[in-house]
């Protein structure tokens, strides 16, 4: 294939199958969402704590707490390069108002073709209820994603202007999400896989882990996937995913 046109792909099935992933947990550092969102009745409960998006980039996790030879890459999902957060099927959510962004994204080595890839936007907002009003306009859109759609080629529109065009890979998507609380953050977790042609790869799977999480004034979105053969499974990376995840919520104490 020629060495271009591989990398196009690489892009596009990242993002494609940005489509198809779900955070899980592993050993003691992690911990699986729970159904009990709110506190027990008749207890009283602490004011939300706010953070200011300096004190968020002291918290964060870098590339060498997510694996050996992590780097820092530029970003690629299309959605995070506009300020928008990503949902199923390449679609993007504008959040409310206007949040200080934090964006950045890391990747295993061979990142582009077959290694695991970490990206996360943080929206911080001047006070709790408007971050909490935000989140809940974005859940009411990643619960209208369906279980199961066909996605035809789709051009990517507002990147690079002055570029040939590119598209995304014809792809089959399923989506699954669920809900709860995780080290203090109400958490939602979409797991979302993307199937292209084996025509086009034989390696021809997309596992995308998609976690948004709010507590305070922060949003929290993080995104974890990587390119897998047909038959492999999802649940390392959501293992995976979940470990990352529990780790950079409890840095915020």
């Amino acid at each position: 294939m020629h060495r271009a046109f591989t990398r196009k792909f690489a892009i596009t099935a990242t993002i494609v199958t940005l489509a198809a992933s779900s955070v899980a947990a592993c050993g003691n550092s992690q911990e699986k969402p729970s159904k009990n969102l709110g506190a027990p009745s008749g207890q009283p409960t602490e004011p939300p704590p706010t953070y200011t998006a300096k004190q968020v980039q002291g918290l964060l996790i870098n590339a060498k707490h997510i694996g050996p030879k992590w780097k820092t890459t530029d970003v690629q999902i299309d959605a995070l390069k506009k300020g928008k957060v990503l949902s199923c099927s390449i679609s993007e959510v504008a959040l409310k108002g206007s949040p200080e962004l934090v964006i950045d994204e890391f990747g295993a080595p061979n990142y582009l073709f077959t290694g695991a890839n970490f990206a996360r936007l943080i929206a911080v907002y001047d006070d709790p209820p408007t971050a909490a009003s935000s989140f809940n306009e974005l859940y009411k859109k990643l619960a209208e994603c369906p279980a199961k759609q066909n996605v035809p080629a789709t051009e990517r529109k507002d990147v690079n202007p002055t570029k040939d065009k590119e598209y995304y890979f014809p792809h089959k998507d399923t989506w699954k999400l669920t809900e709860g609380e995780t080290s203090g953050w109400r958490h939602v977790r979409a797991v979302e896989e993307a199937v292209t042609s084996p025509s086009i790869s034989r390696i021809n799977l997309r596992v995308l882990v998609l976690d948004y999480a709010l507590r305070g004034n922060v949003i929290f979105t993080s995104y974890y996937w990587q390119r897998l053969e047909p038959d492999k499974k999802s649940k390392p990376l959501e293992d995976k995913a979940t470990e990352l995840l529990g780790e950079q919520l409890r840095r915020f104490g």
